[in-house]
């Protein structure tokens, strides 16, 4: 009855294939060709297509079906149940368009940001060619090197979202992993009257 109310069809119009009718024309084929499938094994089905509404409305639908055998194991056909999937199917192809849409911009992020840092590099080699040497080149070269790796690490995420990242593990020098972060902060430490002493081994 269900059914009937939902797609607005009559008793018998349904029968063989009569409702790969009401699927839409994208999925109709494919799930024509699974049900077969299925079929030929006596084997459980689930399908998930667009189903017409008896307004003409699509929705998403989730269509499912058990062997149904008689006392003797006989193949008798189907017994289904088509579930409303469809505000579930919506919101879940909007979060992939979004997820999408933001490897997109943290891919077009990272080329832009990459742009500008080619100069700076430049600029210091520049400067050492010419004598100028000490710890404010040194600090530059190294944040430049800090800031290409969280570029690199931008690019990642695209591949994270691929299932293309390869982790290595490899042996890291504390003391310069924390040389480097205090590099950064000599300013700050300075305007706040602060001290920080690091022993390491």
């Amino acid at each position: 009855k269900r059914w009937f109310e939902f797609t607005g069809r009559r008793p018998g119009e349904d029968l063989g294939f009569g409702w790969l009718e009401c699927v839409h024309p994208d999925e109709a084929d494919a799930a024509r060709a699974a049900f077969l499938a299925h079929n030929a094994r006596r084997a459980p089905f689930q399908l998930e297509h667009r189903l017409r509404r008896a307004d003409g409305e699509y929705r998403w639908v989730t269509d499912s079906g058990l062997p149904r055998l008689d006392a003797a194991g006989e193949f008798l056909g189907y017994v289904g149940c088509v579930v409303d999937v469809h505000d579930r199917k919506v919101n879940e192809q909007a979060l992939e368009e979004a997820d999408r849409r933001k490897d997109e911009f943290l891919a077009m992020l990272a080329h832009e940001l990459r742009n500008p840092l080619a100069p700076v590099v430049t600029s210091v080699e520049l400067l050492r060619r010419r004598g100028v040497a000490g710890r404010p080149v040194d600090v530059i070269e190294r944040q430049v090197g800090t800031l290409a790796r969280i570029v690199d690490d931008l690019l990642d995420v695209s591949r994270i979202t691929r299932n293309k990242i390869e982790l290595r593990r490899e042996a890291v020098d504390v003391a310069e992993a924390i040389r480097r972060a205090l590099d950064g902060l000599d300013d700050l430490l300075t305007r706040h009257r602060h001290e920080v002493t690091v022993s390491t081994p």
